[in-house]
């Protein structure tokens, strides 16, 4: 091969990767029964990946801002995108553009993927544009960050995600949009078990005064919402949540997964949610049982590193 070709055909036909043996395409399991293989380092603009599935492994629905385009190297999957569903066998590919909900489920076990995913700011501004000209005549519904009713408002609740719903409604409004703001309370925290427990208060006691007093603020900021739901559950709530959960379950949208949980060997109790800290696994910041302060990534109770309980002092974990 003449020197001058040699740059540019490594550039078209770069090296074959033996997912077996090349470091580079390390194994990576994702739960539902799919592993991930990453010949290339992940970062940048463009994304390569390779995902092997179980019999009736399935993704999480999901949308983003990027473009995919997808090849199916053997076996078949079905392609759950918008209100759509089809098959994709192999050897066949599909592009798949922003914020197009999007979900792959496996139709036999060993199905091979090929995902290549790369950043397009000229895909995402058309996405978003067609977005906005077939939605302008639907009521549009904000829903801001729901409060944990463990203490009273403050000025970083104020001029967060509250006042910004009610600005967004305001321009929604001069173009005579229809609009709908839900706000409310979370009511399964353990924040608010430790508050209570603090204060000498029952659960819903302490939760059903701090929400009389957002709902308060709220009033004084003139940011009121059209619905602000309650902490404790009614029964109306309760057969809301029951069907939207059977329509999930329905439509194959909730994957049932296990995972570990720190147990404090020496109380005898679960270590879950706020009641367990410690470093973040993936930046190393400060994290609950949840997620991370600093970097916002979801963090099982197990993964925590150093983890300690609520007056900071480590404990034994059996996980």
């Amino acid at each position: 091969m003449p020197p001058e070709n040699r740059e540019w055909n490594e550039m078209i036909y770069p090296k074959i990767i033996d997912l077996k043996n090349d470091a580079r395409a390390v194994a990576v399991s994702i739960d539902g029964g799919i592993v991930r293989h990453d010949p290339f380092p992940e970062g940048g603009n463009v994304s390569v990946r390779l995902l092997k599935f179980s019999s009736g492994a399935t993704t999480c629905r999901h949308n983003h801002g990027e473009v995919e385009f997808w090849t199916v190297i053997s076996g078949g999957v079905r392609i759950h995108l918008d209100e759509e569903a089809f098959l994709l066998l192999g050897g066949e590919s599909i592009r798949v553009d922003p914020l197009r909900r999007h979900r792959i489920e496996a139709l036999d076990s060993g199905a091979v993927m090929q995902t290549m995913w790369w950043h397009s700011r000229a895909a995402f501004e058309e996405a978003i544009s067609t977005k906005e000209a077939t939605a302008k005549d639907r009521p549009l519904l904000l829903v801001p960050a729901m409060l944990t009713p463990n203490g009273h408002m403050h000025i970083g609740h104020a001029s967060g995600p509250f006042l910004h719903a009610d600005v967004l409604r305001r321009i929604a409004e001069t173009g005579d949009r229809e609009v709908f703001v839900l706000q409310g309370t979370h009511g399964h925290l353990e924040h608010i078990a430790i508050a209570a427990d603090a204060a000498g208060l029952e659960y819903y006691q302490l939760a059903e005064k701090n929400r009389a007093s957002f709902q308060e603020a709220l009033d004084r900021l003139n940011a009121v919402p059209d619905i602000f739901l309650k902490t404790e559950p009614d029964r109306r709530g309760k057969a809301v949540v029951l069907e939207v959960f059977k329509r999930l379950c329905s439509k194959g949208l909730i994957a049932e997964r296990e995972h570990l949980v720190p147990y404090d060997v020496e109380s005898g109790r679960f270590r879950v949610d706020a009641f367990v800290h410690g470093k973040c696994p993936y930046c190393g910041g400060y994290a609950s049982g949840h997620e991370c302060e600093d970097c916002g990534a979801l963090v099982l109770d197990a993964e925590l590193q150093d983890p300690v309980d609520l007056e900071g002092v480590p404990w034994n974990v059996a996980r």
